[in-house]
């Protein structure tokens, strides 16, 4: 199944490895490797933190202290199309709904920090000509260099980027509008609370 992991409280960390094939036993053998594992990566989820785990990806969440997360999940229709890499798969993570209304506050802007802005999908690398597509909401592919792909593909999880001095070649996707240097606001108020499928307000 897809999730999605929006973080209220507290803080957890989830430490994810690359993905297994279907069949593979649920249970993690001799628990997470914490060295010489290429592919693993432990990510920090503070408050605030929307996370998105693909099917299939082995993973281990701890909480540090009192935590409190709202999880979404869903089965994906069944079909070679929805394989992951494939344009449908990246389309389907990259459209989210959307409704107007405004923010509580915005968060303050970072000299050293980008933030994910919008979700986005990585096709495959089309290595002839050494360029790849990005798929955005509403159906919208950018044709990028390959340098960028390994950057891309971690787009999908909506991650903050330190240290932004030091990463090269950015300009295209802070141009974009997908990366920006304020995260997302925490709190937003819909204008038509009740236009929201599924969802209730206080």
């Amino acid at each position: 199944m897809d999730a999605f992991w929006l973080q209220l409280e507290g803080r957890r960390t989830v430490t994810i490895g690359p993905r297994v094939r279907p069949g593979t036993p649920e249970d993690l053998r001799g628990g997470v490797p914490r060295h010489g594992r290429v592919g693993w990566r432990t990510l920090e989820l503070p408050p605030g933190t929307l996370f998105h785990l693909p099917p299939f990806t082995p993973h281990e969440v701890v909480c540090h202290g009192r935590s409190l997360a709202v999880t979404l999940t869903w089965r994906r229709r069944a079909g070679p199309a929805l394989r992951p890499g494939t344009r449908a798969h990246a389309a389907g993570l990259a459209e989210w709904d959307v409704a107007s209304g405004r923010v509580a506050a915005m968060p303050q802007r970072s000299a050293r920090s980008l933030w994910t802005q919008v979700p986005a999908a990585a096709g495959p690398l089309d290595r002839a000509r050494r360029r790849f597509s990005l798929q955005l909401a509403g159906g919208t592919t950018l044709v990028l260099p390959a340098r960028l792909r390994a950057l891309a593909a971690r787009l999908e999880l909506m991650p903050r980027l330190d240290g932004v001095r030091a990463l090269d070649g950015l300009a295209p996707l802070v141009a974009r509008g997908l990366l920006g240097p304020e995260d997302l606001p925490l709190r937003i108020l819909p204008d038509r609370p009740r236009a929201l499928d599924g969802w209730r307000f206080a």
